[in-house]
C-alpha cells in the first residue's frame, strides 16, 4: 500500500504538537478539507504499550485534536501527502470505504455512544464539502424512506 495512490484521507493533528501552525496552514491549502476540533472525547478502552503497560484508561479524556477530511483534486499517496502537509504518516488514513461516513464522523454522526459534537463546530475551505456534510447530517428522513417504515 505504500504506492498506492487516493484521493481522500482522514488527517489527526495535535495542538500541542510544535508544528500544529504549520500544519493546519498545510491543510487549509490543499483541494478541499473540511475539520473540526475535539476536545471532549474520552478513551473507551484501556490503551496499552508494546510492554503491555497501561498508558491511557477507559474513560480518561484525550488531549484536544482535529480532525481533517481531504479531497484532493490529483491522487497521492500517503507519504506524499505526509511530507506537503508536514504530519507523520501514521496520523493519516486514506478513506477507502466511505466518504460521507468520514464526514459523518466528524461530529461521532450516528456514534451515540461517543460525544455528539455541534455541527456548527465544522469549518471548511470548501462550500461544496460544507454542504455536502451539513445534507448529511441536517436533513430530515427523505418521504420515500418514511413510507418503508411506516409499512
Amino acid at each position: 500500500m505504500q504506492n498506492k495512490r487516493f484521493y481522500n484521507f482522514g488527517v489527526v493533528i495535535y495542538e500541542d504538537d510544535e508544528r500544529f501552525d504549520s500544519q493546519a496552514f498545510n491543510l487549509a491549502r490543499e483541494s478541499e478539507c473540511i475539520y473540526i476540533r475535539h476536545d471532549q472525547d474520552i478513551f473507551e478502552k484501556d490503551v496499552t504499550d508494546d510492554d503491555g503497560n497501561v498508558v491511557h484508561t477507559a474513560g480518561e479524556s484525550k488531549k484536544p485534536h482535529y480532525h481533517y477530511v481531504l479531497k484532493l483534486k490529483n491522487a497521492c499517496t500517503i507519504s506524499a501527502l505526509a511530507k506537503r502537509i508536514d504530519v507523520d504518516e501514521y496520523m493519516i488514513e486514506p478513506i477507502k470505504k466511505s466518504f460521507n461516513g468520514a464526514l459523518k464522523y466528524l461530529i461521532h454522526y450516528g456514534y451515540d455512544n461517543k460525544y455528539q459534537y455541534d455541527p456548527s463546530e465544522v469549518k471548511s475551505n470548501s462550500d461544496k464539502l460544507m454542504r455536502k456534510f451539513t445534507d448529511l447530517v441536517t436533513k430530515e428522513v427523505p418521504e420515500v424512506d418514511k413510507v418503508i417504515s411506516i409499512q
